[in-house]
């Protein structure tokens, strides 16, 4: 199956009159990977939220593979948009095991087909099903929290700074595993980063966000030049 477009018009969000989202655009091609790059503060959150379904836009539209999401009369739930998120602070059940966690969304028969040791073995957290999340290191949660956005196997896939409570080191190492990953599994994903280096190597493409806009896309070498 060709991995769907997710294509973002003219979406806007505000609170209280001031404009988080202001006319954001932005077509991210199936099968590739957008680093949405910005300061804090500048929208890319709400922007993820929005896709995701979590926030509800005041204007504009999401559609992914030509099916809208987000339109003027149309909101699909997030539970039945396909979408995975990961979350700064991967946002592990505490209750759970990493299996548990990873299994959580899964249909009785993916369940039992294996779904989740696959996802883990993906990310190389396969020893580690019965562990609680709060006996893991930050790399290993983040990895976990990854395995769990991959296991129902969405059309999108969005990372909201997964990296930012991370060392220097293990933020370089996680980050290549996760784009070799990216490179393997060809899930149509947004990167949101405000680190520009970070945005370099895992985007195939950057938006720059400022001030609730996009006011540039393109390679990173278009936006390094």
């Amino acid at each position: 199956m060709t991995p769907p477009d997710l294509v973002l018009t003219d979406l806007t969000r505000a609170y209280s009159g001031t404009p988080a989202v202001a006319t954001a655009s932005l077509c991210v091609p199936g099968g590739t990977t957008t680093a949405l790059l910005g300061p804090s503060g500048c929208g890319k959150t709400t922007l993820l939220r929005i896709v995701a379904g979590l926030e509800k836009p005041d204007s504009g539209s999401v559609t992914v593979g030509g099916r809208t999401l987000v339109d003027d009369g149309v909101f699909v739930p997030p539970e039945r948009r396909r979408i995975g998120m990961v979350f700064q602070d991967g946002a592990l059940f505490p209750h759970m095991s990493v299996g548990d966690n990873v299994a959580y969304g899964l249909t009785k028969a993916e369940i039992a087909s294996g779904r989740a040791q696959d996802v883990l073995r993906m990310v190389e957290m396969e020893n580690l099903e019965e562990r609680a999340p709060g006996s893991l290191s930050g790399g290993q949660a983040q990895r976990v929290a990854l395995a769990r956005a991959l296991a129902p196997q969405p059309n999108v896939l969005l990372l909201d700074e997964p990296f930012s409570s991370l060392d220097a080191d293990l933020r370089v190492r996680v980050r290549a595993d996760l784009v070799g990953l990216l490179a393997d599994l060809q899930v149509t994903t947004i990167f949101v980063t405000h680190d520009q280096e970070e945005a370099f190597v895992v985007g195939q493409r950057v938006a720059v966000m400022q001030s609730g806009e996009i006011v540039q896309e393109g390679t990173p070498a278009d936006i390094y030049e």
